[in-house]
Parts: structure tokens; C-alpha cells; sequence
């Protein structure tokens, strides 16, 4: 969901593949450098907890984290155009959906040759 909330065109671009107009193969899934150290941030500050999730390790907010996330919920201007491409994504982006994407298969691989 990341990804899609960045641009119009990556917001696009997962619409096209939960509705199947468009191959899971052409998503590219981004990942953040600082993401590690941002989750190690939340923890520290008690909005985060980790979890094992089918034996592999996820985060989920904590009460003070789901607090704080209905107060930016609230504030129409913080993050608004992200929190309209998520609630247009976000009903057909189930876990199943997720797994789809997360799962590496030989059409997904690139070869740098």
C-alpha cells in the first residue's frame, strides 16, 4: 500500500491488478531503506508491537499506536490524498492478495545480465 499511495500512477497500477486488468508480474514491490529503522522507531516508542504472523515476523499497532491512528484518520488534511488511494485499494487488497504479491515466482525475476 505504500507504494500505491506515492503516486497516481502506482494507485493505478494496483487497481488495474486486484480487478485483474493488469499482471501481478508488472507490480514491483520498493523497499525502503529506512523502513527497518522507522518499525524499530514505532516500537520504541510503544506505537508498534512485533508479531510472528504464519511464522513470519509483522508488526501490528499497539493500543497507543491504533489511538494516534484514528486522530490522523480524523485530521482531513494530514496525508489526504494517501488516505483516498487507500480507501479506493484497500477493500480488494485482502491478505491472500498481499501473499499473491509477496510470493517470488520465476516470471517476477530480473535478470541483470
Amino acid at each position: 500500500m505504500n507504494d500505491a499511495t506515492r503516486s497516481f500512477e502506482e494507485a493505478d497500477l494496483l487497481s488495474d491488478i486486484l480487478v485483474g486488468a493488469a499482471k501481478l508480474s508488472q507490480w514491483r514491490i520498493k523497499v525502503e531503506p529506512a523502513l527497518g529503522r522507522a518499525l524499530d522507531l514505532m516500537v520504541g516508542e510503544s506505537l508498534l508491537q512485533w508479531i510472528t504472523i504464519s511464522d513470519r515476523l509483522g508488526v501490528e499497532l499497539s493500543a497507543t499506536g491504533l489511538s494516534l491512528a484514528k486522530e490522523i484518520e480524523q485530521e482531513k488534511e494530514i496525508l489526504s490524498a494517501e488516505k483516498d488511494r487507500i480507501a479506493l485499494l484497500s477493500t480488494d487488497l485482502t491478505e491472500t492478495r498481499v501473499s499473491q504479491f509477496l510470493t517470488v515466482r520465476a516470471e517476477h525475476a530480473v535478470h541483470d545480465y
